[in-house]
Formats: C-alpha cells, structure tokens, sequence
C-alpha cells in the first residue's frame, strides 16, 4: 500500500470550509505544506492571540507538530481543541487521519464511530470512515457509510471524489475512475475534478490521459499555475526533458512562478545546457528570488566546476530557507572542494597506493611540514572553516600513527553511539559523543551522527561544523582510492575504520550496491571528484557483512 501521509491531509484540507481569518489560515496551510513550520506556527499563534479559541489555528498548530515528528505535542493541541467545541469535527479528523497515515485503521475506526454517537448524519465523518473500512477491506460496512454521506451530504460530488481517491491510494483504479467520472458528471465546469482524474490517471501510470485531463482542467481555469505546474512534472517522470524545456519556457512567459522557473531550469541542467541554465536562472532570481532557484544555480556552477561561484550560491540558499538539510550540505562539500585547491594529487594517488607509509609519517612529524600533526590538530580545534581534504587526510594518518590508536575501538564506539541515535536520544547523544572525540577526534561517522543530533535540536553552528568534519574525513579518505577497481579500494587505517566510514556514507546517501570479485565482497559508493566527475569508490566489505 502506498504511503499517503501528506495526501490524506491535503485531500480533506481542500474540502474544508474556511473562517473569517481565511487569508492568515489559508497562508499558514501554505508554510505547513512546504515545510516552512516556523512560519506557520508563528502565523497560528497570532491568529490565537486575538481568538483564543480558534479552532482551525489550534489544530493547525497540531498538524505542525505532527509534521515535525511530535505526536504527544500535536495530541495536546487536537484534544485541546475537542474541549473548548466538543463536537467539532475538525480535532477528530486530524486524529483519525494521523492515524490512518501510521496504518492504525482500527483506533480511526473506534474514533470516528465514537464521534458519530455523539453527532450523527456528518457526511464528513461518515466517508472518512467509510474510506476507513476500505482500507480495513469490509466492503459491506464501506458502503453503508458511503450511502449514509451521500444521503447526508449537500454536495454530493465530494463524497464522489474522496471515494475515488480511496480507492486511488488503494491501486484500485477502475473504480476510482468510475467514482471521479460520477463526480464530473454532476459538476462538469468543476476544474478540480479534472485535476483529482490526472491525480488517478498519473497514479496508474497513464501518463497520456492524465496530461489530457490537465489540458480539460487548464481549459476551464486558465489561469491555475498548479495544473501548468503538474503537466510539467508528468514529463519530468518520463524523462522527457526537452518537452520540459519546451513548455516550462512558454509557461514562464505567462506566470512568474519559481516551481515553473525551477522545473524549466533543472530541465536544462539534465540537459547539460549549462550556460543556458546560468542565465536562465539569474533571470529568474532577479524577478522571483527563492532558496530553490538558488540550489538550482548552486548546482549548475558545480557542475561547471566553479565552485566559488557554487558556494555563494548554495549559501544564499541557506540564507532563505535556514532548514533545508541538502542546502547545508552542497555549501559544505563546495567549501570542502575550495580549500583544497592546492591538493596534493601526488600524495593521493601515487604515494599512498604505492602503500609508502614512511612518507606520509614523515609529513605529519616533520615540524617543518604543513601537515604538522600538533599544528594541523590546533588548526582543526579553531578554524576548521579553513580545512581542506588534504588537510583532513593527514589529520586523520597523523591521528592513526599516534601510539594506543584502535580502529577497533573506533568502530565499537561509533555502533554504540548510532544504537543511541537511532532510539531517538539525541540529548545523550551529544553529551556522549562529545566526550568520544576528546579521546578519538578523527572518528567521522561519530561527526555525521553529531551533525545529523544538532540539525534536529535547531542548533545550525554545531550541525555546520561537525557535518564540514564528517564530509573531510570522508571525502579525504576515499580520496585515497582511484574509483576503478575493488584492487584499488580506498585505504583506512584498518578495516574496522573502512567499516565506520562505509556506514556512515551509508546512513548519508542512503545507496550501496555490492559487488563479488575474486571471491570477495565489496561495497560500491560514489562522490564527485574535485574536477566534477562522479567515482565509484570500493570498500572490502567481508567483515561489514559479517557485523550486519
């Protein structure tokens, strides 16, 4: 079954009926959305300060709380809600579609049945729960509460379209066409019905008819950006980005709408118009500037290997959307990639796979060296902005050669700590691994969880510095592997430490394949390298299976 969290909630928002605050709710709804929560809550408790019993502003601040993974919060404002109007539908529907997105049919079930003994005849409480014993699969007890909102409903064409996209959720698509088409036929001017038929069409993968039903849909509201919006989006699924590029630039001629700019830029970028991107998007960012056309440059410059250019423009996109994890980390790796501009090619790629340990001992104790190990470790402490991969790898060969290290204990420390993480304790987390890296401060899968604990507490400096330490130590090490073969996989101190930096990557891009050669297993992943190109980079996997 699909997971529809966000499309239960938007469904049932654009049937509901709006106060006399509409402009502030309906703006809050749009922050919530697009996962500008802040904003929202800031708008919903202003909303409270001059009526403190606003119905749709407390539940709308529940939904945020949903939405950022506190459900005890969000259950505070809904039953707070269902106190001061206890029969209001509003609190019961975020409760019962909260749980229907966790798949807890039954407790919905039990909620929505207990809501109509106390008020009958809601044709809103009785399709959702009707839509409810769909998915539990009791067709008898669906119907029955399909006909009750039919006969309860003063517009029956809602209760046609929200069964038809039940049935849409459940891949049931001949019978949530025959749902849609009844709702059309009693509304036939109604443009959104077209749009919620494209939703169907573009859900089983006819991507023909749904760009029809858009048309039909843009016939009678010419001037909706969404429906222009999504026939863009139905050829970037099917990789048609010349139709793309074609439409998106007819459609920026009519609208100035940063999706249509992003979309019609990114088409370009896929198209490797690069230069053509460039100015397509400055164009766009001087009549609509936002965070995402930014990226869109940012990503362009990268690929063009300008990587000042890349940084800047990564960053003003921090500036605008300060809680966008992807923003955060291309500024990083185009810092990372800035700093070293006088890397060592020698040092990676011939001295280290001729395994001449000797010199790179040399280089981190010699006094007179750059890479200095005391120098280079005071270096990391207080300005670790300046930092660049060559700088990190000999950190990390300095830290490796120092009397008492243990990759082992390395590795152990790290799974203890991700154990912790991924319980959800950040707190403990923090104080923990903190306290690890004054005895190991080269251990980078420790730095990526760190970055990830004060990403979520909002703490943006500490998130910055340890992501910037994880992603040097990363890209550093497997710097030290040419990307060809599993014969010239990356080198670690030991294979404990390849483990540690494997996951981590892992955990990060959420990708590995693995491969078998000569009897062996290795573990594949990729970064780009400092000229652009994207390499594969092998890891001996053998012991990493094993631990899995």
């Amino acid at each position: 079954m699909k997971n529809f969290t966000a499309f239960f909630v938007f469904v049932f928002l654009f049937f509901v009926g709006l106060s006399q605050d509409k402009n502030s709710l309906d703006l809050a709804k749009t922050y919530c959305e697009q996962g500008n929560f802040s904003q929202a809550q800031q708008i919903y408790q202003n909303i409270l300060d001059n009526d403190a019993q606003n119905i749709q502003a407390i539940v709308g601040l529940g939904k945020c709380a949903i939405n950022q993974g506190d459900t005890s919060l969000a259950m505070q404002f809904f039953y707070q809600a269902m106190n001061i109007e206890p029969l209001n539908f509003k609190p019961y529907q975020a409760i019962s579609e909260f749980y229907i997105n966790s798949g807890k049919f039954d407790r919905a079930k039990s909620l929505l049945i207990s809501y109509l003994t106390q008020s009958p005849d809601n044709p809103e409480a009785e399709i959702l729960l009707s839509n409810v014993y769909l998915y539990l699969n009791q067709l008898d007890s669906a119907q029955y509460f399909f006909n009750l909102a039919l006969n309860h409903t003063k517009n029956p064409g809602r209760i046609y379209t929200l069964k038809a996209l039940t049935f849409s959720n459940l891949e049931q698509y001949d019978s949530a066409n025959y749902y849609i088409n009844k709702a059309i036929q009693l509304s036939p001017a109604d443009d959104s019905l077209y749009f919620w038929k494209y939703k169907i069409d573009f859900g089983s993968g006819n991507y023909q008819k749904a760009a029809s039903d858009l048309d039909q849909a843009i016939s009678l509201a010419p001037d909706n950006v969404t429906y222009y919006l999504e026939k863009l989006s139905i050829y970037f699924v099917i990789g048609d980005y010349q139709t793309v590029l074609r439409l998106g630039e007819e459609y920026c001629k009519r609208f100035a709408d940063s999706n249509l700019y992003f979309l019609t830029g990114y088409a370009m970028l896929q198209l490797n118009r690069l230069d053509s991107a460039i100015n397509f998007i400055t164009q766009a960012l001087s009549k609509h500037p936002s965070a995402q056309l930014y990226y869109l440059l940012g990503l362009a410059y990268k690929n063009k290997k300008q990587f000042s250019q890349a940084y800047q423009a990564f960053r003003k996109a921090t500036e605008l959307s300060p809680w966008h994890l992807t923003y955060y980390k291309e500024m990083i790796y185009a810092q990372l990639i800035l700093n070293s501009s006088d890397l060592d090619e020698n040092l990676y790629f011939k001295t280290f796979h001729q395994r001449n340990l000797k010199r790179i001992k040399k280089l981190a104790f010699n006094r007179k060296s750059k890479y200095y190990y005391p120098l280079l470790y005071s270096r990391f402490v207080t300005r670790w902005q300046s930092m660049g991969l060559d700088d990190y790898f000999m950190l990390y060969a300095g830290e490796a050669f120092k009397k008492g290290f243990s990759a082992q204990k390395r590795f152990k420390t790290y799974v203890q700590l991700k154990r912790i993480y991924e319980r959800g304790q950040i707190d403990s987390l923090i104080e923990l691994g903190e306290k690890s890296l004054n005895i190991d401060p080269c251990n980078s899968g420790v730095y990526y969880l760190l970055s990830m604990a004060y990403f979520y507490k909002g703490d943006l400096n500490d998130f910055i510095k340890n992501y910037h330490k994880y992603l040097g130590f990363v890209l550093s090490i497997m710097a030290t592997g040419n990307g060809l073969s599993p014969e010239k996989a990356m080198i670690s101190s030991s294979t404990a430490d390849e483990l540690v930096v494997l996951d981590a990557i892992n955990y990060d891009q959420l990708i590995d394949t693995q491969t078998l050669k000569y009897g062996r297993n290795y573990y594949k992943v990729y970064t780009i390298a400092r000229n652009g190109a994207q390499l594969n980079y092998f890891f001996n996997a053998d012991l990493y299976i094993q631990k899995k």
